[in-house]
């Protein structure tokens, strides 16, 4: 399981790491399908760590599920605030720059 978890935070930092170096280039939005795939994981990535983190202070704290002790006493100390750091820092990488509203970002027409 450790190398899976491995595995997929490998594959989210290249995604976001794609993405924000796109970004450092271009200044329009993604004009191919694959682009926008790209756009759209790439935005995944700090939700999922966002999802996962503020799930395990829930979880941990209430002492919710199945857990050890340990994992949950690693899971409030370590683990689940990791994951909260992570996905800010990739949501600043990914974030469109010029504070344009993310719809506009992925070519959705705007709310209104």
């Amino acid at each position: 399981m450790t190398l899976g978890v491995v595995g997929l935070i490998a594959v989210g930092a290249g995604l976001v790491g794609l993405e924000a170096r796109r970004l450092d280039h271009e200044h329009t939005a993604p004009s191919t399908p694959l682009g926008r795939l790209r756009r759209i994981a790439a935005i995944g990535v700090p939700a999922v760590l966002a999802l996962r983190g503020v799930g395990g202070l829930v979880v941990s704290s209430f002492g919710l599920g199945e857990a050890t002790e340990e994992f949950r006493h690693w899971d409030l100390r370590l683990y689940s605030p990791l994951c909260v750091v992570l996905a800010g820092l990739a949501w600043l990488a990914v974030r469109p720059a010029d504070g344009r509203q993310l719809g506009r970002w992925c070519d959705r027409p705007p709310i209104e």
